[in-house]
């Protein structure tokens, strides 16, 4: 009766070992399945410095559209000022001074001749 009773404690002992054992082979198996130590932190490094590059892209292309409209503004608005000008000129030009009639000076008459002939 004391082997049967070593038995079953050596069999139960077995058991619990056994039970051990295979927690640990899974607990290894989901280590060796999950990511390496940081490889998450990494690849959300390497997403954060695309991200980056992207948004550096589109701020250096907003960049070369603001710098081009505002060179077509500052061209439109020369040509604005040129036309101008020529309208200027050209009524300038049509504004000429319109030829005035020649004034005439009345002549003294007979009478006011005598009056100034004899008050010098």
């Amino acid at each position: 009766m004391k082997m049967v009773m070593e038995q079953n404690e050596l069999n139960s002992k077995l058991m619990s070992e056994k039970s051990q054992l295979q927690q640990a082979q899974m607990e290894l198996m989901q280590y060796q399945s999950s990511p390496a130590p940081g490889q998450k932190e990494r690849d959300e490094f390497n997403q954060l410095k695309q991200q980056e590059g992207q948004l550096e892209q589109a701020k250096t292309e907003a960049l070369r559209l603001l710098t081009e409209v505002r060179s077509e503004k500052i061209r439109a608005q020369n040509i604005v000022d040129e036309l101008q000008k020529e309208k200027d000129e050209k009524e300038g030009k049509n504004d000429a001074p319109t030829p005035t009639l020649p004034t005439v000076t009345p002549t003294p008459s007979a009478g006011s001749l005598k009056s100034l002939n004899t008050a010098g």
